[in-house]
C-alpha cells in the first residue's frame, strides 16, 4: 500500500493522525520518531478505519489505567502461532490523547530505553550496524521498537514497510 492508496482508503484521516503523531512528538521534546509512530497508529487501526475508543494504537489497559476501557478480541502471536483472545484495551477522547499517551509510555517504561537512546542527537536517515546489517536509523530504531511492543514476530517489518510505501518520514519533526 502506498500513500495514494492510504488516502483513498480512509480521507483526511493521514492527516489528523500525522498531526496526533507529531504533536505526540513535541509532547516529548521530540525524543521518538514520528514516522514509526505514525507507522504503528496505520497498522494498528487498519488505516484508521478501526479505532474503538480513540485507541489507534491498541495499548492494552493495564491495571495501572484508571481511564475507560472497552473489551474486543484480537489476534497476539503465542509461541510463534496466531490466536484470537479477548483484551481490554484503553478508551481515549481522541487520538491525539492517545497518541501522546503512548509517546509518553515510550519514554518512561524502561523496556523502550535501548531504542530511544539509539535516536538522541542523531539523523534518523543516518545508516548504523543493527542485528549485523547496515540500515538506516530509523529502521532499526522501528524495528527495536516494534519487537518490544507486538507479539507479531513480522510487526517489524510491516512498520518499516509503511515508512517506506507511504513516505512517512516526510512527518518528523525537524531535529
Amino acid at each position: 500500500m502506498n500513500r495514494a492508496e492510504l488516502e483513498a482508503r480512509n480521507p483526511g484521516w493521514l492527516e489528523k493522525a500525522a498531526l496526533a503523531a507529531q504533536h505526540a512528538a513535541e509532547s516529548v521534546h521530540g525524543r521518538i520518531l514520528v514516522s514509526t509512530l505514525l507507522a504503528q497508529m496505520i497498522d494498528e487501526s487498519n488505516d484508521g478505519r478501526n479505532e474503538p475508543g480513540d485507541n489507534a494504537l491498541g495499548i492494552k489497559a493495564t491495571p495501572n489505567w484508571h481511564g475507560e476501557t472497552e473489551t474486543f478480541t484480537t489476534h497476539e502471536y503465542i509461541h510463534g502461532r496466531e490466536v484470537q483472545l479477548k483484551a481490554v484495551f484503553r478508551k481515549y477522547p481522541s487520538i491525539e490523547d492517545c497518541a501522546k499517551d503512548y509517546a509518553h509510555l515510550l519514554i518512561r517504561l524502561p523496556v523502550y530505553a535501548p531504542a530511544l537512546a539509539m535516536i538522541v542527537g542523531r539523523d534518523p536517515a543516518e545508516n548504523v550496524d543493527y542485528l549485523g546489517r547496515i540500515m538506516p536509523l530509523r529502521e532499526a530504531y522501528t524495528r527495536k521498537i516494534a519487537s518490544v511492543y507486538a507479539t507479531n514476530p513480522l510487526y517489524g517489518d510491516d512498520l518499516v514497510y509503511l515508512i517506506r510505501e507511504c513516505v512517512l518520514q516526510g512527518f518528523e519533526l525537524h531535529r
